[in-house]
């Protein structure tokens, strides 16, 4: 009875373990691109799309600021910061973009342009 008891938990452990591992990756795992407006200073740089979205960012943010007042075309992965939620993407939280890439696409910003 105790084998089968044992035989039965490893079992079921292997079966927990094999299905966690074909989970897949939350989307702040997913690179994305978002064209907007650069502000900041000081290291605290923000990013402002023609939708008025704000995303605080972070990472590799050393290069950017000879293109602060332009807008430009950052790579990155999103997440949220500590005040909002994922489900909630309207809460307060301002979404993170940890920074990967940046594009100069132009030397001011309009945000009424989509592009």
């Amino acid at each position: 009875m105790v084998k089968t008891l044992l035989l039965l938990s490893l079992l079921l452990l292997s079966a927990d373990w094999t299905l966690a591992q074909n989970e897949p990756k939350s989307s702040s795992d997913h690179k994305t691109t978002i064209q907007g407006c650069l502000n900041g200073t000081h290291g605290e740089y923000n990013l402002t799309d023609s939708s008025h979205h704000t995303y605080q960012l972070a990472g590799d943010t050393s290069k950017l600021s000879d293109y602060v007042g332009h807008k430009v075309e950052i790579t990155g992965t999103t997440s949220r910061s500590a005040g909002g939620t994922a489900s909630s993407p309207g809460s307060a939280g301002i979404q993170m973009l940890n920074v990967s890439s940046v594009k100069d696409v132009s030397s001011s910003c309009n945000l009424s342009s989509s592009h």
